[in-house]
């Protein structure tokens, strides 16, 4: 359990170690633990895996509500037969698409309840925020990952929808606050950006 809490790993599901115990199992079968199970898998941790490429990302942006995507990526059934990275939409000199921002800030002015209408959307553009930074990381660009992180902090409000990540909201953004040049995501160190220029 201690090897869980210091951070070093995560739970997997099944039996595991020499007394073959579940824990994801026996987290799973009671009803509190049971909101906590879809973060094993949640695609905000995939965002943020040290290996994980610009490519993948871009299909995880893709994945997102139709508010998210269609600012983000040309939709035209035209392009159907390229890959998502390929048909993202350029920025220019913002760090995020107006709409996106302008629909965050205004959403996180509200007092969120985890099982109110919307909860899921609103979290939705939280974890938007997120992939965005990742993005601006895997592409080197410091400006744009400050400015996200930036909107993100002033847009923490959204975070309240979600009733299990509010525990760990001010951690979490003192982990996005922490990365940069000199001090890498991950243990890969600057190998975490050699896919920087894939699907570009």
């Amino acid at each position: 359990m201690h090897y869980y809490i210091a951070g070093r790993g995560a739970p997997k599901r099944g039996p595991r170690g020499k007394f073959g115990f579940d824990l994801v199992g026996a987290i799973s079968a009671d009803p509190k633990g049971a909101r906590a199970e879809k973060w094993l898998e949640h695609r905000l941790w995939k965002m943020l895996h040290p290996n994980i490429t610009l490519r993948s990302l871009r299909e995880l942006l893709y994945e997102m509500q139709p508010l998210v995507r269609s600012p983000l990526f040309d939709l035209d059934p035209a392009r159907e037969s390229q890959h998502v990275s390929w048909r993202r939409h350029p920025l220019g000199n913002s760090a995020v698409p107006e709409i996106i921002e302008g629909v965050a800030l205004l959403h996180s002015g509200a007092g969120w309840h985890p099982r109110e209408p919307g909860a899921k959307d609103a979290f939705g553009l939280f974890e938007a925020l997120v992939g965005l930074w990742c993005e601006a990381r895997l592409q080197c660009d410091g400006a744009r990952m400050q400015a996200l992180l930036d909107l993100t902090i002033r847009t923490q409000n959204l975070a309240y929808a979600d009733e299990t990540f509010v525990y760990i909201i001010a951690p979490f953004l003192a982990f996005l606050s922490f990365d940069g040049p000199d001090h890498p995501l991950g243990k890969g160190g600057e190998s975490s950006h050699s896919n920087s220029d894939e699907g570009e």
